[in-house]
């Protein structure tokens, strides 16, 4: 895998644990994952998971 898109794979994860936790449903899960994806720097990823920090530590990116 590569060193860019282990980013994007620990903020899919993340979100789906917030999906197991309730915190967004599975048509946030889809538009936040998509963004996700499409981002190119990790600021990007942390805006999509700014409101899920506090329950974990943020992914290792």
């Amino acid at each position: 895998m590569s060193r860019r898109r282990l980013p994007r794979e620990a903020a899919g994860a993340r979100l789906q644990v917030a999906v197991g936790e309730g915190r967004i449903d599975l048509d946030e899960l889809a538009q936040r994952a998509e963004a996700a994806y499409a981002a190119v720097t990790t600021a990007e990823l942390g805006v999509l998971l700014a409101d899920l920090a506090a329950a974990l530590p943020p992914p290792p990116f």
